[in-house]
């Protein structure tokens, strides 16, 4: 392997690497799968059951339980959902960029602070101005 950082577990085999969409430039399938989630978080968010429950629940966790929904069954399928997300979202630029994986060191440290920012200048929506 090419980084001494990268010692628990290190690939640079191509099979382990996300093929660019246009050569030389380094856009990969990870950014269509972005658009997609952002559009499907849309309209999961604001047209479905489950997006009003969540909807609900940001109100407050008393608006959503007179409203009938289960607080602690949202909760938990949000946080699941958000952690799937995660995920996907970390594991696209390591598969396309680093293409490597370690368990002790983040190839990307700070991301989730980005994240956060990031989510409160969309004014929390996937797609902003929705």
């Amino acid at each position: 392997c090419s980084r001494d950082w990268s010692s628990d577990v290190c690939s640079s085999d191509l099979s382990s690497q996300l093929p660019s969409l246009i050569p030389g430039v380094r856009a990969n399938p990870g950014f269509v799968l972005g658009v997609l989630l952002a559009i499907g978080l849309s309209v999961l968010l604001a047209r479905t059951t489950f997006g009003y429950q969540v909807r609900t629940l940001g109100d407050g966790p008393e608006a959503s339980s007179y409203a009938g929904h289960s607080v602690k069954r949202t909760i938990i399928v949000a946080m699941v959902l958000s952690g799937a997300i995660a995920g996907v979202a970390i594991t696209i630029p390591i598969l396309s960029q680093y293409y490597i994986m370690s368990s002790t060191i983040s190839p990307a440290p700070g991301w989730g602070y980005i994240g956060i920012a990031v989510a409160l200048l969309a004014g929390l929506r996937p797609i902003p101005g929705r």
